[in-house]
């Protein structure tokens, strides 16, 4: 009886180890096809260091009332990164 539960727990893990690959192809389980339905964006971030924390807060609250998104570092905290494709606009608003 316990062995019987076991084969049956073994049987059930091992579909877990077993990996779906995919080619362009629609996966056979969920019916989704990845390469149609998946999107990856890649960003590059900058980073900007400031001089210290209160000119970081100051550039952090500039950049809020502009909308932008930004990143502050939790170790760091007079560094934030940017999406490198707003630096132009960052750089205007932080002269």
């Amino acid at each position: 009886m316990i062995e019987d539960n076991l084969d049956e727990l073994e049987d059930y893990l091992d579909e877990f180890s077993s990996k779906i690959l995919f080619d362009s192809e629609t996966c056979p389980v969920c019916g989704i096809n990845p390469s149609e339905n998946i999107v990856v964006n890649k960003i590059s971030l900058m980073e900007l260091k400031f001089t210290d924390n209160i000119v970081t807060d100051k550039a952090i609250k500039k950049l809020e009332e502009k909308g932008i998104q930004y990143k502050q570092l939790p170790e760091n905290r007079d560094k934030i990164l940017i999406a490198e494709k707003n630096f132009e606009e960052v750089k205007s608003i932080l002269k």
